[in-house]
């Protein structure tokens, strides 16, 4: 029974597969024709054209003419000729693909690449343009771009609109000789990661300028025989550096804003004037090794910026009638370093340099300035904070009227007996400062001013009564206020004033003269010991 039910349930489900799946067919045998195209061309992928006599055919000033727009290629190396550009774009929005191919002149050619007529659109990248003695890529035009290409022994390297949106990107330049109408080795509205090398002129010359922006570019060795500017930026420089530029007049980066650059070993036997870098804010940025070694009348600097925040300066000499300060502020100077600037003509050279508007004001401050011809200088109405300045040849920190100068130091300053640490003209406050082993004065005053909370020791040179060199000074005038200060071991007086200044709370010893002159008088706090003083203004 049990072989039975299995039997019928066999043959039904035979029965069900059979409706499910009729006979096979045959079909129809006739073949349906030949097989289609299973891939597309080149073309359709990347529609473009070879750079060829078929495709571009030139004409008796141009090798090779794009007429259409499109996209454009080199299959191989191409040799230009004598009289002719190498490629003439006269079309809109064509992209020129070298292909990591060469397109080279010889001498007596033109421009490498060039158009006819401002073309908006052009793009060209991707290899390498030689020995074009005009330039290797001169386009005009809105939007153009050239990227990762290398240009050689050319009369310029890449010259596009410095407006419009133009860009140059990755890109290289080296042995490049600027003549004629050219000026600039590399030209656009935005230049980045470009690096540039062995450029010269026999006149003017700029490494590159920019309408917009330049960063992250390296240049190295240009060379000018008038005016030489390494980068030259309307707006911004970044992450930049220039090494070893020589001409008559140089500028070394010069942008609205400057930051994170570098320009080291500017100047030659023939400059005349010379700017590291300027600006209008820069910061976080290194100048060394300037040398102006002809003779000039025009204000030098290493920095040359309406506010200038962590920069350095090593090593500047320079050679004017005018003021050459290693760092030039009109407002401000913050957190910077200035190590042995000095001027062999007849100007002097401040480390740091402010304020150089009439009537405004600014600050200097948390700044140093070492073995610098003259420390830091301010002008009116001006701050000097938290500063360092020793071992200078002249004045280590000189303020004009109305200014204040607090938590200073001022030391080893001084190379003639009228030098002093800290020197500032009328009404002027000196507070919590420092000014020892000085030459002159340790601080030096005119009338009005406040000298108080301040050390002033070991000042002065020189014995008896031809000494030179007191703690604090009043050099002319009256109404000073001098009070609750430290001055010892100086070489004439702790105090040298007048009986018109008013002297309290001092404490003065052990200075080769005296501890105060006047010592006595309605403005003078009388001296006593601190053990019995009984006016609390008294002197010790």
């Amino acid at each position: 029974m049990k072989n039975f039910l299995i039997a019928i349930l066999s043959l039904l489900t035979l029965a069900v597969l059979d409706s499910c799946n009729p006979a096979f067919g045959q079909g129809a045998l006739t073949p349906p024709g030949a097989p289609a195209p299973m891939m597309k061309t080149l073309d359709q992928i990347e529609p473009r054209k070879l750079i060829n006599t078929a495709n571009t055919p030139g004409d008796a000033a141009n090798s090779f003419i794009i007429s259409q727009p499109g996209s454009y290629y080199l299959g191989a190396d191409i040799v230009g000729t004598s009289g002719r550009n190498g490629i003439l774009v006269a079309a809109d929005n064509v992209t020129i693909n070298l292909n990591g191919f060469s397109l080279s002149g010889v001498a007596g050619a033109a421009a490498g690449i060039t158009n006819n007529a401002p073309h908006r659109g052009v793009t060209i990248l991707n290899g390498r343009v030689t020995d074009w003695p005009t330039a290797g890529i001169v386009i005009a035009g809105a939007g153009a771009a050239v990227s990762d290409v290398t240009v050689l022994n050319s009369g310029a390297a890449i010259v596009l609109d410095t407006t419009n949106g133009t860009r140059v990107t990755r890109c290289s330049a080296h042995d490049i000789t600027v003549a004629g109408s050219l000026t600039t080795c590399i030209s656009a509205d935005t230049v980045e990661d470009c690096t540039l090398g062995n450029l010269s002129s026999a006149g003017s010359l700029t490494g590159i300028a920019a309408g917009l922006q330049v960063s992250r570019c390296a240049l190295n060795t240009l060379t000018a025989g008038a005016s030489l500017t390494g980068i030259s930026a309307v707006t911004m420089v970044m992450d930049s550096s220039l090494v070893t530029l020589a001409g008559t007049t140089i500028s070394g980066i010069t942008g609205s804003r400057v930051s994170r650059c570098q320009v080291t070993a500017i100047g030659i036997g023939t400059t005349t004037s010379l700017i590291g870098i300027s600006g209008g804010f820069v910061s976080d940025s290194y100048v060394s090794g300037l040398g102006q070694g002809g003779a000039g009348t025009s204000v030098s600097a290493a920095f040359s910026a309406f506010s200038a925040f962590n920069c350095s300066v090593l090593n500047a000499t320079f050679n004017s009638t005018s003021v050459t300060p290693g760092i030039r502020a009109s407002f401000e100077a913050i957190n910077c370093s200035v190590v042995n600037v000095h001027n062999t003509g007849a100007g002097v050279a401040p480390g740091i340099a402010l304020n150089f508007f009439a009537n405004s004001s600014g600050l200097v401050s948390q700044c140093r300035a070492d073995n610098c011809e003259q420390g830091i200088l301010v002008l009116n109405n001006s701050q000097v904070l938290n500063c360092n300045v020793a071992g200078c040849d002249t004045i280590g920190i000189q303020a004009g009227q109305r200014c204040n100068v607090v938590d200073c130091n001022a030391s080893g300053n001084g190379l003639a007996t009228t030098n002093a640490g800290i020197s500032v003209d009328i009404r002027t406050q000196v507070t919590r400062c420092n000014a020892n082993d000085n030459t002159g004065d340790g601080i030096a005053i005119l009338g009005g001013c406040r000298v108080e909370n301040c050390t002033a020791e070991n000042n002065g040179t020189g014995t008896g009564a031809g000494a030179f060199g007191s703690g604090i000074r009043v050099v002319s005038g009256a109404g000073s206020r001098i009070e609750a200060n430290q001055l010892r071991d100086n070489h004439r007086y702790g105090v040298e004033a007048t009986s018109a200044d008013f002297i309290g709370r001092n404490t003065s010893g052990g200075n080769a003269i005296a501890a105060y002159l006047p010592s006595s008088g309605a403005n003078f706090g009388p001296v006593q010991t601190p053990a019995t003083a009984s006016n609390p203004m008294a002197n010790f």
